[in-house]
């Protein structure tokens, strides 16, 4: 059976492709990813997803004032109808016990920024 997992993923350089290759490389491509997944796992997510389910809810940065800025992003509602759809699959998480909670939900990871 597929399993299917939701992540926050911190990145270090912000290269193309970098949160894609990575998790393809162990084995767990992002969902819709015709570039780094098989074509049957294409065709299997594009049942319940409609497009690459990547998105990045967060971007801190330094402005060039050297102050540290944040923004944050929602889930677009094609992704947010998607994850939705979730609990239908995931059917053994709920189960075990683990509530699945909505997109917003999820608390931003923060961290304490100093200037550079």
């Amino acid at each position: 059976s597929d399993a299917l997992n939701l992540l926050a993923v911190q990145i270090g350089t912000g290269r193309r492709h970098q949160i894609r290759l990575h998790l393809a490389h162990i084995g767990h491509p992002v969902a819709l990813d015709g570039m780094y997944s098989s074509r049957a796992t294409k065709l299997a997510d594009s049942c319940w997803c409609p497009r690459l389910f990547l998105h990045r809810y967060r971007l801190a940065f330094f402005t060039a004032q050297r102050v540290s800025a944040e923004v944050l992003q929602l889930l677009p509602p094609d992704l947010a109808r998607a994850w939705q759809a979730m609990p239908k699959l995931l059917t053994s998480s709920v189960e075990q016990g683990q509530e699945l909670k909505a997109w917003e939900d999820y608390p931003s990871v923060r961290r304490e920024s100093r200037a550079r």
